[in-house]
């Protein structure tokens, strides 16, 4: 863990944060909205942001330490990003969803569009992380 971690770590929480919020408070709360009490009202979510925040450091950490698990400093960072960002998908998003559908009563189309927005967001930070861990030049 050093200094470039660290950081990659912090950046990709808050830009998956703020990804988040921007997929799942503005581009699908009308969605949500319409399941009714199948969801949490927004005053009552508003006592659970914290383990929101929490998951989102999560992710911003695990992105980082995975990516550089297997980071090739031949290749360039955008098609490694993009690369990385997709197996995230098929790995979590995907996964994650279908398994949502299955277990509850979300509509299929609810399901699409959290699927697609994630995928563009999950490869959005994939290049970010690739970008952000860049092998120092030397």
């Amino acid at each position: 863990m050093n200094r470039q971690f660290i950081i990659s770590g912090i950046v990709i929480s808050i830009l998956a944060f703020v990804f988040g919020g921007v997929i799942h408070g503005v581009l699908l709360a009308g969605d949500y909205t319409a399941l009714g009490s199948m969801m949490r009202a927004p005053e009552d979510a508003t006592n659970y942001f914290h383990w929101n925040a929490i998951a989102h450091v999560f992710m911003g950490f695990a992105m980082t330490w995975m990516y550089r698990q297997g980071v090739d400093a031949a290749q360039p960072p955008l098609m490694q990003g993009i690369r990385f960002g997709l197996a995230v998908v098929c790995l979590f998003i995907v996964p994650m969803f279908l398994i949502y559908y299955a277990v509850a009563p979300f509509p299929g189309m609810l399901v699409v569009k959290q699927i697609a927005f994630e995928t563009v967001a999950t490869t959005v930070l994939g290049v970010a992380t690739a970008f952000l861990n860049r092998p120092a030049a030397g």
